[in-house]
């Protein structure tokens, strides 16, 4: 039992530990930040794209940016160690 509390105890610090952690992307002048929770902290958008250019840049950045932010995470649990859930 006291295992599972200290593996929970871990699980929370690397939560803490990702959500502190931030990716920026940066495409046509657009820039996205984004926190290891998955959550975009920040959004710049570049006033002289047109929207069509604008709108696409965006979902490119937001994509790039939560794609980075997924492979960090995973490093960072297989760092951490296994857990025996």
């Amino acid at each position: 039992m006291f295992d599972k509390l200290k593996e929970i105890n871990k699980l929370r610090e690397l939560r803490n530990q990702l959500k502190a952690e931030k990716t920026e992307i940066e495409r046509n002048g657009v820039v996205v930040i984004a926190n290891g929770s998955m959550e975009i902290e920040e959004l710049r958008l570049n006033p002289e794209l047109d929207i069509k250019r604008q709108a696409k840049t965006v979902k490119n950045a937001v994509n790039d940016a939560l794609r980075k932010v997924q492979v960090s995470s995973a490093k960072k649990m297989k760092e951490s160690g296994d857990f025996n859930f």
